[in-house]
């Protein structure tokens, strides 16, 4: 974007892994939109044509607060990447990864000239609450999850995602791997504090 890491990498990718509505009402400059979990896939997995810039490629994952669907994203492509390479471990694919710090709404606030267009929408913004239920399903969020965006929205909407039986016992498993690799730690930088 500045220019400030151009000889550390040959390529930067900014994933911005927010919804459509939400990457068109403002995003860094140059960031690509994957707003459902499978383009992410499609993008860094099946398509292997960035696989050859190694420790040259440098990937910032972020959605609004880089809390859910970035983090999500970021493990989604370092477990495919993980087990792609898994005959020649330790080497990945993409070893040079990161989550954005505060996400969007942090980075609009510290610098809204590197944005474009210069704006922030909200992921629950009213005006687009029907976008926001298509976008929920389609990343397919745990009853928790469902529970946290009914209280949070206006009372007068319900968000009527379909249930899952086994949400629960899911997230239990999920719960046991992620503490089995615990020691596997997110890096989260902001783009100026790489040295």
């Amino acid at each position: 974007m500045c220019g400030d890491y151009k000889d550390l990498y040959d390529k930067i990718i900014i994933a911005d892994c927010r919804f459509e509505y939400e990457y068109n009402g403002g995003h860094i400059k140059g960031a690509l939109n994957f707003p459902k979990e499978e383009d992410v896939d499609k993008f860094f997995m099946k398509d292997t044509s960035f696989h050859h810039y190694g420790e040259k490629l440098c990937i910032v994952f972020h959605c609004e607060f880089s809390s859910h669907r970035g983090p999500k994203s970021y493990k989604k492509v370092r477990s495919a990447d993980r087990k792609l390479n898994e005959p020649n471990y330790p080497d990945l694919s993409y070893p040079e990864m990161y989550l954005l710090e505060g996400g969007y709404k942090q980075f609009f606030k510290d610098y809204p000239g590197l944005c474009e267009p210069q704006g922030y929408v909200e992921m629950k913004d009213p005006s687009f609450i029907p976008q926001m239920k298509l976008g929920m399903q389609s990343r397919g969020l745990s009853k928790s999850q469902r529970r946290f965006f009914d209280q949070s929205c206006p009372t007068n909407i319900s968000l009527e995602l379909p249930k899952a039986e086994d949400d629960e016992e899911e997230n239990k498993q999920l719960f046991l791997k992620t503490t089995q690799t615990s020691r596997h730690i997110f890096r989260t930088v902001t783009l100026r504090d790489r040295h």
